[in-house]
């Protein structure tokens, strides 16, 4: 079902499969650093916490 997908979207876009494999990794890769942006941001709220007490 996936790669009936990717192929609807493929046609609808009109973009190769290389154009769209870097689509999909450069969303990844955003998605995964915007993940460690938060994970980082409670990391140092505790820290902070634990500093101040």
């Amino acid at each position: 079902m996936p790669y009936v997908k990717l192929e609807e979207y493929k046609f609808r876009t009109t973009l190769n499969h290389v154009a769209l494999n870097e689509k999909l990794r450069l969303s990844a890769t955003k998605a995964a650093f915007d993940e460690l942006s938060k994970i980082k941001l409670q990391h140092a709220a505790i820290e902070n916490a634990i500093i101040s007490v």
